[in-house]
């Protein structure tokens, strides 16, 4: 089967919108994933041409943590937009399958997130339906998927009446008061995936829609399981006023430094309980509002499906009115603009970015942002370096090997890493990952060797440049073997991104919480005096070597030095 120029391999997915695939370009050979749209929501011309401007708005969107568009034809008999593949499973179905995020994953899957949301608002987009059937786990990164699309399915015309669009437990409160969504809404959802995805469950319960949207309004979630500032920074998030969330700049700064306790604002304070205006009881039916009844656990957190009123059991009949009802989302519209192509070509030139939606919030500073060591971070690299430097005193020629092997170690610890995440996102986790990886890891320190002889060399000559300056300056020797030893391994550090990758994570763990923070800081701290006072007492060792000439290497060097000047 074809759809456009692309060849259907298989079926991804189902939502309210259309049918997902798996496809091929018969041209270039590119994989997508293909959503095909429901016949309902893109029935008339009209629909066709807001689908259109609502892509052109879109295709603006770039992030690492965004499937980004990159192909549409809402004019094709049948209506599709085609987005970047990401291999792997959804967060639901991660979750369902291994259980809550725990460790440092945690906040890299809320920083992946908040990134993607970002992207989305730094376009001027909204995505207005984060929940954790649309985020796929690239390895452990997620990426968003069905960015901003809702809106379209936002239209009255194509919403029936009485019906909400969107999965109960991630709708924020105020969509379901009829307000217009805005980057608050998108925080909310954010912050309902994130506590999915930590807790295992979601965080407003489950049970009938009418139950759960009910706690959504009366911000009654349940995050029992969660510790420390992540607690307080969600509960604000999820505060039912939007104007007591906090910003998705304020997130993302926290969230580079999630150690520093949560200082925007008072958790307790932001989880008001606003009173019902409409109550979700039977009565409300007749009022018009008309959710399906979906348990999320046994549903598989599925779209609220846009269906006919027959359809749906044990509610009742609703009348069909030209009147919006006070749950539909209603957007107002420019007027329709001439349109000039029919299929817009992922190469031309992207047009002019499109007004931002009201209430957009402005580029965050922290984009381009990298993660490099905190203050806490830094305090416990720098114990261990100096551990290290002080053997490299007390034993060069031992110590300098010690560090040779430690970076050709953490390589193939870094190699043997993204080998196992590579295979995970193409079979899935198998139980057998651990003991392969084991038996993998001899071809992975062979793979490390020709990288580790670079990076050793260039380090190596880098720190012995810095060892002999010294020696020049008249510098007693351990203090040279020191100062050798500490620029060899900050340029390591600076210059392996895998040495970084390996040895990071390690001290972020030890960091967290404060208490085991301190605790490694002192024990740390207290082994490194002890090696230096060692080294202050008994000298430099030239072990393995003759220390009789060995220790005449240096007065050699320094004469050297000294005619040479």
């Amino acid at each position: 089967m074809r759809v456009g120029a692309y060849e259907i391999l298989t079926k991804l997915g189902e939502g309210g919108m259309g049918v997902v695939h798996l496809a091929r370009h018969e041209e270039t050979g590119e994989r997508v994933a293909l959503k095909v749209l429901r016949t309902h929501v893109v029935g008339d011309e009209e629909t066709r041409a807001r689908l259109e401007r609502e892509v052109r708005s879109l295709r603006q969107v770039r992030s690492p943590w965004i499937a980004e568009i990159v192909d549409a034809d809402p004019y094709a008999e049948l209506p599709y937009v085609a987005t970047r593949y990401v291999p792997g499973p959804t967060l639901y179905d991660r979750i369902k399958d291994d259980g809550p995020v725990r460790g440092e994953d945690r906040f890299w899957l809320a920083r992946c997130l908040a990134g993607g949301v970002a992207a989305c608002h730094d376009a001027g987009v909204l995505h207005r339906d984060v929940k954790p059937s649309n985020v796929v786990m690239e390895g452990r990164t997620p990426v968003l998927i069905d960015f901003g699309l809702a809106r379209v399915a936002d239209d009255p015309k194509i919403t029936l009446t009485g019906w909400l669009v969107g999965t109960p437990g991630y709708l924020a409160p105020e969509i379901l008061e009829g307000t217009p969504a805005t980057p608050a809404s998108d925080v909310h959802s954010w912050a309902a995936t994130t506590a999915y995805a930590l807790l295992g469950r979601p965080p407003f319960g489950t049970g009938p829609s009418m139950a759960v949207l009910d706690r959504v309004r009366r911000g009654q979630h349940d995050l029992d399981g969660i510790d420390g500032s992540m607690r307080d920074v969600l509960t604000a998030a999820l505060a039912t006023d939007p104007a007591d969330r906090p910003g998705l700049e304020e997130l993302r700064e926290w969230l580079m430094e999630p150690e520093v306790p949560w200082s925007g604002g008072d958790a307790a304070a932001v989880t008001k309980v606003l009173p019902l205006t409409m109550p979700l009881t039977a009565a409300s039916v007749d009022a018009g509002l008309k959710p399906t009844l979906v348990d999320p656990d046994a549903a598989g957190d599925a779209v609220t499906e846009v269906a006919e009123v027959a359809e749906v059991a044990e509610v009742a009949e609703v009348a069909e009115t030209d009147e919006v009802p006070p749950t539909a989302v209603t957007v107002a519209e420019a007027p329709v603009e001439p349109l000039v192509v029919r299929r817009f070509d992922p190469h031309s030139t992207p047009p002019p970015a499109p007004p931002p939606e009201p209430g957009w919030s402005p580029p965050s500073k922290h984009a381009n942002l990298k993660r490099w060591p905190g203050p806490m971070h830094f305090l416990i690299l720098v114990a261990l370096a100096a551990i290290l430097a002080g053997v490299v005193a007390a034993y060069p020629f031992l110590g300098a090997a010690l560090l040779g092997v430690g970076v050709w170690l953490l390589r193939a610890a870094s190699l043997s890493s993204d080998h196992l995440t590579k295979r995970r996102e193409a079979r899935g986790r198998k139980w057998y990952d651990g003991p392969w990886a084991l038996i993998r890891s001899p071809w992975d320190l062979v793979r490390a060797i020709p990288g580790t002889a670079a990076l050793t060399t260039l380090t190596g000559v880098i720190a012995a440049a810095v060892g002999v300056g010294f020696l020049a300056l008249g510098v007693p020797l351990t203090a040279v073997l020191y100062a050798a030893a500490l620029t060899f391994m900050s340029a390591a550090w600076l210059a392996s991104q895998r040495v970084r990758d390996t040895v990071g994570p390690v001290a972020r763990a030890a960091s967290s919480p404060s208490q085991r923070w301190f605790v490694a800081v002192v024990g740390l701290a207290i082994i490194a005096a002890a090696i230096a006072w060692y080294v202050l007492q008994a000298g430099v060792s030239w072990v393995p070597l003759d220390d009789a000439r060995s220790s005449r290497l240096p007065d050699v060097l320094r004469d050297v030095l000294r005619r040479a000047r």
